[in-house]
């Protein structure tokens, strides 16, 4: 054993997607690595029916295959064998997490997990996805941000001397998700469907929807099929839409394109403006803004967004401290959240 290399794990789970880091105890190195399947979010699997035990054992199973797969990678990164590293402590951050009990729920589950099993319960932390998001930070004021195959925000402050927290979405559509990918591609559908019925077939963003549809737009009432195509995607294949259809014809010019990404940019900034009302923010304190998901690789939603919270965060301070609100800290930025799953893995050694 003494020849192992302890490390710990900060997992960044969603629906779809696992992102694991590896780094040393003694943080002199730190890996991180992706695995794409059926996803952390024991609530919700796409492709099919599947029961209460079905979803317990494709959560445990993807995280193990996740875990497998970053020390396989750590160790091609020349940081040793598979067999030299010694989990000492994990943080799950992980889509899903609504309730305490969901904490319980999915810890239980995951503790069974092959690469698990001989950590305590003092060794395994189970978060939601916007906890470990803003332990990326250590402003007085955090607002993470989520816009990836769906929304989510979460504002906290600790300057009072007690922790105050705010929630916004995080429901799913059509509730919610507003400028998520899903949404964005959603009032891409629409307005292909609008463009298709006054016979536009050959815009950018008919051809553009039907095409990655599988629409054959020569046939007779193609305009119909849509309704059919849309209802047979999952929410992660609509999302797909967003980075594959709607942002390339945007960088394309394609004036409807632009608009809906400019709608996206909207939607998330009402979001985070209601998070920061919810908490007041009218002091000097430094804010920190934490964006996370695919949406904000995308310039025109992420500049908009940046405007548009600028402005309202200028506007929140009284009149007779708008100089020194030039000088107060403010940040927005995109971050990795498995950094903020591995600060508090640490906390647990």
């Amino acid at each position: 054993m003494s020849s192992q290399v302890s490390v710990l794990l900060g997992i960044d789970g969603g629906s779809t997607k696992t992102a694991v880091r590896v780094t040393a105890l003694d943080g002199s190195w730190s890996v991180v690595s992706e695995y794409r399947g059926a996803g952390t979010n024991l609530h919700k699997y796409e492709g099919g029916t599947y029961t209460s035990k079905d979803r317990t054992q494709l959560g445990r199973d993807h995280l193990d295959q996740a875990i497998a797969n970053a020390l396989s990678v750590t160790a091609e990164d020349g940081r040793g064998s598979v067999d030299a590293f010694e989990i000492v402590a994990i943080c799950i951050g992980t889509a899903g997490i609504d309730v305490a009990g969901d904490r319980v729920a999915f810890k239980q589950v995951f503790r069974g997990c092959r690469h698990l099993r001989h950590l305590s319960a003092k060794q395994i932390v189970v978060k939601s996805d916007v906890e470990i998001i803003a332990e990326c930070s250590d402003a007085a004021i955090r607002l993470c941000l989520i816009a990836g195959t769906g929304s989510n925000c979460y504002g906290v402050r600790t300057d009072h001397g007690r922790k105050e927290e705010a929630f916004v979405g995080g429901l799913d559509l059509p509730l919610t998700d507003d400028g998520s990918a899903a949404w964005i591609a959603t009032l891409a559908c629409k307005e292909a469907r609008r463009l298709a019925n006054i016979e536009l077939i050959n815009h950018p963003l008919v051809r553009g929807i039907y095409g990655a549809l599988g629409i054959d737009l020569t046939k007779r009432a193609a305009w119909r099929q849509i309704k059919t195509a849309f209802a047979q995607l999952g929410k992660s294949q609509l999302a797909a839409l967003c980075e594959t259809v709607v942002a390339p014809l945007a960088e394309s010019d394609c004036r409807e394109a632009k608009e809906i990404l400019q709608s996206a940019s909207e939607e998330l900034g009402l979001m985070a403006k209601s998070a920061l009302s919810c908490l007041e923010v009218d002091t000097l304190d430094s804010i920190d803004v934490l964006l996370v998901g695919g949406v904000w690789k995308n310039e025109t939603v992420l500049e908009n967004f940046r405007g548009y919270l600028t402005q309202f965060i200028r506007s929140a301070y009284p009149p007779c401290l708008r100089n020194a609100y030039r000088t107060a800290s403010k940040t927005i930025r995109i971050v990795d959240p498995t950094l903020g799953a591995v600060k508090i893995a640490r906390s647990l050694v």
